[in-house]
């Protein structure tokens, strides 16, 4: 199977779920995927002020305008990872039936932990788009609860899909050996990059602020 015919992969776990180790995995494989915050900041303009968290609130029409963007990388590369893909996976299987979904976890408690010490604790259009609150401090419940949602409705809905594998970061079960086991051996790496099975599984963005 050439490059060019492979399913695409859209990975739609949360933010600080391994997402961004598993899109390194992929480079390092020879199939880069888009990142999904940058897409989303290029619609936006990145211009986080009280108009625009208006307009992504109550205009429905910019849904489909971050789809289509979205969209757009995965065709223009081997998929996507990053938030706000995990608010579209329905989407994204009616778009892409034959693609791989990849749906990256952990513990809620740690999840939530990592997150704070993430992002810097302010309103941006990304955080207001997926949880409609300003920031982390005040709402964790808020945040909790969207990712306790998706995660039971994501599930259910790929319940028994050969295409569709959940990977917990606490279990370790995010690495090399479950990766390419999932995918297949149309995405084992060429000779250009199979040095990269000798080196470490990825772990990228531990300690990294934004």
């Amino acid at each position: 199977m050439s490059k060019q015919s492979l399913p695409k992969v859209i990975c739609i776990g949360f933010h600080k779920t391994g997402t961004t180790s598993l899109s390194d995995a992929m480079n390092m494989l020879g199939f880069p995927i888009a990142h999904g915050s940058k897409i989303f900041n290029k619609v936006c303009g990145r211009k986080y002020d009280h108009e625009l968290m208006g307009y992504i609130e109550k205009n429905k029409p910019f849904r489909n305008e971050v789809f289509a963007a979205l969209c757009e990388g995965v065709e223009n590369s081997y998929g996507i990872q990053d938030s706000p893909s995990v608010f579209f996976y329905k989407d994204f299987h009616q778009t892409y039936p034959d693609a791989k979904f990849i749906f990256t976890t952990r513990d809620e408690t740690e999840w939530l932990k990592s997150l704070k010490g993430f992002v810097r604790d302010k309103s941006n259009a990304l955080r207001r788009y997926m949880y409609n609150v300003p920031s982390i401090t005040g709402h964790e419940d808020v945040f909790l609860s969207t990712y306790r949602h998706y995660t039971t409705e994501i599930l259910s809905h790929f319940d028994g899909n050969p295409n569709f594998r959940s990977f917990d970061l606490n279990q370790g079960e995010l690495n090399w050996e479950n990766l390419l086991e999932f995918l297949g051996e149309a995405f084992y790496p060429d000779l250009e990059h199979v040095s990269s099975l000798l080196m470490p599984f990825p772990r990228s963005n531990i300690g990294k602020s934004t």
